[in-house]
């Protein structure tokens, strides 16, 4: 579809909530595509940029700044990156026993914070790498 001169334009003026999830939707699977077709036809350095590429995608979803934002008890950014992209509440801290979101506010003692990730529908019965769930 990016490659067709006429519909990528229209695409990319499109402008709705939750519109820019199906956007980086897009864009992960062509990803996925690009690096599956690289693999089979044996191109390793157009592998290696398309890896680099993800990664950088998967920065500007927001999970990393979303779970320094609860740790940090900062209720305005966490917000705001909830409400600019509300899969990140599925985010995980895979440094500390794989917590979520809401262990995570639960271990701080934030009931604002807490408060914010219920608005946001997080999973209250998810649990850790050793089976704990927030409350």
């Amino acid at each position: 579809m990016k490659r067709n001169p006429h519909i990528w334009p229209r695409f990319n003026d499109i402008k709705f909530v939750g519109f820019e999830n199906i956007k980086r939707w897009y864009d992960w699977v062509e990803s996925v595509c690009q690096i599956f077709w690289a693999n089979i036809h044996g191109d390793k350095v157009n592998v290696e940029n398309i890896n680099k590429a993800i990664i950088e995608q998967t920065k500007q979803i927001g999970s990393k700044k979303l779970i320094d934002a609860v740790n940090k008890g900062d209720l305005k950014k966490a917000r705001e990156i909830l409400e600019a992209n509300p899969l990140t509440i599925l985010s995980c801290d895979n440094t500390n026993s794989k917590r979520g979101l809401g262990i995570i506010a639960c271990t701080n003692k934030d009931l604002e914070m807490l408060k914010l990730l219920v608005e946001f529908n997080i999973d209250l019965e998810a649990t850790c790498k050793v089976g704990r769930t927030p409350l």
